[in-house]
């Protein structure tokens, strides 16, 4: 089944993709030409996702050598992953999707 994959531009410079559904090998375009449409900063929500696969991985992976990405995922499977791979090092993984945009928009 094809995930459902919506892309919010917030300001000028963010980008927010949402996904819902299973990112596999065969949603991999879709999910990189999401991706690709970012500003500087992204906001990857994950919670409507149950599942995730190493393409999908390779190519947030991607996204966030060239961009300020966070990922929003509250399944603890999906957590998991991010761990085990130590994506968690490359992007911030976040509860909420209010929590990553107020962790962008207000002054640390």
């Amino acid at each position: 089944m094809d995930p459902e994959i919506t892309v919010a531009h917030v300001g000028k410079s963010m980008t927010v993709v949402a996904v819902h559904g299973e990112l596999d090998l065969h949603s991999a375009d879709e999910l990189r030409g999401a991706l690709g449409s970012n500003g500087r900063r992204l906001i990857l929500d994950l919670v409507g996702t149950t599942f995730i696969d190493s393409t999908a991985l390779g190519i947030i992976a991607g996204a966030a050598r060239g961009s300020d990405v966070s990922v929003v995922a509250t399944d603890p499977r999906v957590v998991r992953i991010f761990q085990l791979t130590g994506l968690d090092r490359s992007v911030t993984v976040e509860r909420s999707l209010a929590e990553a945009l107020a962790r962008r928009f207000l002054p640390a």
